[in-house]
C-alpha cells in the first residue's frame, strides 16, 4: 500500500506531502501492531499455561482498530 501510494505522486507538493505523511503512519502502525503481535506471540509459546501474554493481546486488539 506504501509503494502505491508514493506511486502516485504529482506535480501539486502539498498532495506529496500528504502521501508522505499517509505513508509514515501506516509504516509506524504496522511497526507497533507487528511488534506487539510477536511479544504476544512469544509469551504464548515460552509460558503456555498462564496468561502472561493478554496485556499484549489486549494492546494487539486496540492497534488493529486505529
Amino acid at each position: 500500500m506504501v509503494y502505491t501510494l508514493l506511486s502516485k505522486r504529482t506535480q501539486v507538493r502539498r498532495t506529496n506531502n500528504v502521501l508522505k505523511l499517509l505513508s509514515i503512519y501506516m509504516i509506524n502502525c504496522g511497526t507497533l501492531n507487528l511488534v506487539s503481535t510477536v511479544c504476544c506471540l512469544v509469551l504464548l509459546v515460552k509460558y503456555p499455561g498462564s496468561e502472561i501474554y493478554a496485556p499484549f493481546f489486549f494492546i494487539m486488539t486496540r492497534l488493529n482498530f486505529s
